[in-house]
């Protein structure tokens, strides 16, 4: 074990009561396993986590230590412990053949956390929102863990840290160094992008804003029909979000979008062969709602997911309900059916949460059928309208009604699919 480069690691993230106590822990499994380097060279020191494994049901059956460590106080505790050096030593081992983030390289991680918008950009690169410390620039704030992670692909050979493998204090400690102010609250100033976009193997896009150097004029870019280049002196400056999703869906033009996952932007065409399906923000897909232009081109209909039907039968209590709730969290999301969020015990709070923002957002409604549950309120169905008729002036009218179409739950949803098709939607 490299002991002088480790501490120098710790030293310069935590304290020196973290120093003391990891190096003191960083020994014991060095003397029980081994060359922490050589096993680090080997399986990332996977081998060496599996064996301190010790759950808390393991814990109350007084299950015996898996470990190689002779532990004789409280198993759980210092397994425990145990473990998290080993992730402290993955990390230090990791930094010394991946350079941090210089200032350039967390710019730009901030510059696409603010084009494609803050739950886009943590959904993208696999981090919580569960969000304490944010890195300020420009008086917007950023996510400093996810940007700390993210801006590793901007780095000389560089890929980008998920929420597994980023320290959040680390992050914070780093940005600090690097000369940018850290603070502890909510986020300020940053925008969802009003379109995600998807390839056939589900890598996400979204369009970009960019400054025009000669007007100072900051929007999105979509390439005119016409236009024989891709030089932003023949784009369409488009400054709106509503404006750039008509380009997009409605006009069908040549946008300027950003591949989530990092790459370089390009102009690409929603339906041309690569871009097959998207996910509307909220306000955007009720804007849409009423637009009448939508154009329906038979030509990507294989592109988009078929129509899903699912029957879910049993006795009362035997978690139909639940089941609903996590197959429309699924299909809203495009989560693969193995997604912990839809199955896990301990996530159903964050499942019930998600599934409220789908509900609010107007992309599911939940319909019960009972006895009195017509077709005219599913469907459509004719309702009385009161209105007033005047025989003669200055005299008062009578009262009377009309029957005015009304559209049922299945009309409405049906309609606001239409207006926001999409595999993501």
């Amino acid at each position: 074990m490299n002991e002088a480069g480790f501490r120098a690691w710790l030293e310069a993230n935590y304290s020196s009561n973290t120093v003391a106590t990891k190096l003191s822990e960083a020994r014991q499994l060095a003397k029980a396993y081994g060359d922490l380097d050589a096993l680090y060279e080997e399986d990332q020191l996977d081998s060496v986590m599996e064996s301190l494994r010790y759950s808390s049901t393991e814990k109350a059956l007084n299950r015996p230590n898996p470990s190689k460590v002779p532990l004789t106080s409280d198993l759980y505790r210092d397994l425990s412990n145990l473990r998290t050096t080993v992730n402290y030593y993955r990390r230090y081992s990791g930094d010394k053949r991946r350079p941090r983030p210089d200032l350039d390289a967390v710019n730009k991680a901030i510059d696409e956390c603010g084009a494609v918008g803050l739950d886009a950009f943590l959904d993208s690169y696999g981090f919580g929102k569960d969000i304490d410390y944010w890195v300020v620039r420009d008086g917007s704030r950023y996510p400093s863990k996810a940007v700390f992670g993210v801006a590793h692909q901007f780095m000389a050979g560089g890929a980008p840290l998920d929420g597994k493998n980023c320290n959040g204090t680390e992050a914070r400690l780093h940005l600090e160094k690097l000369g940018l102010e850290i603070v502890k609250g909510q986020a300020v100033g940053v925008a969802e992008s009003p379109i995600m976009l998807f390839d056939a193997d589900g890598t996400a896009y979204a369009p970009e804003k960019q400054q025009n150097r000669a007007t100072g004029v900051v929007a999105y870019r979509a390439k005119p029909v016409g236009a024989q280049s891709n030089k932003a002196s023949e784009a369409q400056e488009i400054e709106t979000d509503l404006g750039i999703v008509k380009a997009i869906l409605v006009d069908r033009l040549p946008v300027r979008i950003r591949p989530l996952g990092g790459g370089t932007p390009n102009y690409l065409k929603y339906g041309a062969d690569k871009l097959v399906s998207y996910r509307l923000r909220a306000d955007i897909a009720k804007a849409m709602e009423g637009l009448s232009e939508m154009k329906e081109n038979a030509e990507l209909d294989d592109h988009h997911q078929a129509a899903v039907n699912l029957i879910l039968y049993g006795p009362p209590g035997t978690g139909k309900t639940y089941a609903t709730v996590a197959e429309a969290v699924r299909l809203c999301d495009r989560l693969a059916e193995g997604d912990g969020l839809l199955w896990d015990p301990q996530r159903r709070a964050e499942l019930k949460a998600r599934y409220d923002e789908l509900v609010e957002a107007r992309r599911v409604d939940f319909v019960t059928f009972h006895q009195n549950y017509s077709y005219e309120e599913f469907i459509e169905g004719l309702r009385p309208t009161q209105v007033n008729s005047e025989a003669e002036e200055g005299v008062n009218g009578s009262a009377g009604f009309s029957l005015s179409p009304e559209e049922g739950v299945f009309r409405r949803i049906a309609r606001r699919a239409a207006a926001s098709r999409g595999g993501g939607g």
